[in-house]
């Protein structure tokens, strides 16, 4: 059970306090912890709050960093930037989006974390702090590893380099809003004429984490994204991800939406 609340005042604090006690639970818009703590699940003797420790921000100077405490709000209608404000919108209300922050859905788990699909489509890199310094990795690196951040560390910020090529995001729900993810896919392509030369696909909320499959990227690159070449991929995305049962969908209705969807996102960039 919780006993203690502590507000980090600065980033530096805040690596200082995890630093110190790897046990305690970071906590940034508490939009899922906060639902435990009511229900007293939280199994941690001591909460650290982000919420003032001067990690929301949004820079952009050839490549756009997000701080991890940036509410969701703010990605609505980032400049420049369709993928992002298409998967912010599509995560909740208005009133979650202002309280959700950038850090908290990408290390939320299934069905949660619509944003890193796009983040993963866009080549984003994390910069995580601890008792060592600070780290940079790329995003699908640190996800296949296992984990993002590791006790005694906190996510600093996320940072997307300029986009280059065209980019789609679609994403399946029961409702329309408010509603958590049975799929959610990011695609990204960029072309010499009329050849894909690289090409990205993200998928989130089917598995346990969101991944890219690049079996499927393979099959687009060098070709001129014909229906064949489309139909491949699609194929290879599916095969890359194995769909789970959960309260949100079945593993076969899952299964179903993935290869809709995918198809959705490979066609939207594409066109």
């Amino acid at each position: 059970m919780v006993q203690e609340y502590a507000l980090a005042g600065s980033p530096e604090e805040a690596v200082e306090m995890v630093a110190a006690d790897p046990e305690a639970i970071v906590m940034g818009g508490g939009t899922t912890l906060m639902p435990r703590a009511t229900l007293g699940e939280l199994n941690g003797r001591r909460v650290i709050g982000l919420a003032r420790a001067g990690l929301d921000y949004v820079h952009r100077n050839g490549i756009t960093t997000l701080g991890a405490m940036t509410p969701l709000r703010d990605l609505t209608d980032i400049e420049g930037m369709p993928i992002l404000a298409d998967a912010a919108r599509s995560i909740g209300s208005w009133p979650l989006r202002s309280t959700a922050t950038v850090g908290g859905n990408l290390l939320a788990t299934r069905p949660y974390g619509d944003l890193v699909p796009a983040l993963l489509a866009l080549d984003a890199e994390i910069a995580v702090a601890g008792a060592d310094g600070e780290r940079t990795v790329p995003l699908a690196d640190a996800l296949e590893s296992g984990g993002a951040v590791a006790p005694g560390e906190i996510l600093r910020e996320v940072r997307v380099p300029a986009i280059e090529g065209s980019t789609s995001y679609h994403r399946c729900a029961r409702r329309a809003a408010n509603a958590p993810a049975v799929v959610a896919v990011a695609a990204r392509v960029r072309r010499d004429g009329d050849t894909v030369t690289e090409a990205r696909i993200a998928i989130g909320a089917v598995g346990t984490r969101a991944i890219r499959a690049t079996a499927a990227e393979d099959a687009l690159n060098g070709t001129a994204g014909d229906p064949a070449a489309i139909d491949e991929a699609v194929g290879r995305a599916l095969a890359a991800v194995e769909p789970a049962d959960d309260s949100v969908a079945s593993a076969w209705y899952r299964a179903r939406m993935t290869e809709l969807f995918a198809r959705r996102a490979v066609e939207g960039a594409l066109e």
